[in-house]
């Protein structure tokens, strides 16, 4: 009877352990999800400013070729 007391509260001990670490894993997972999702709106507005970085790169590149044609000093 004792023996069975015991193992019934290590089993219980147990699942809750079991539990405590699939909950764990679970927020882990989801923490990481968010962070993902995070990163990838991150990552396009940062495509985004580089389209228009390098728009204005060729328009000012234009700009002073453009320039230089008229420029007496060059």
């Amino acid at each position: 009877p004792e023996e069975s007391e015991k193992k019934m509260r290590r089993r219980e001990k147990n699942r809750v352990a079991a539990q405590r670490s699939r909950k764990k894993q679970t927020q882990k997972a989801d923490k990481l999800h968010e962070e993902y999702e995070c990163l990838e709106i991150e990552n396009s507005s940062l495509k985004k400013e580089i389209g228009k970085l390098m728009d204005e790169l060729k328009h000012l590149t234009e700009v002073l070729k453009d320039h230089e044609a008229i420029c007496p000093l060059l």
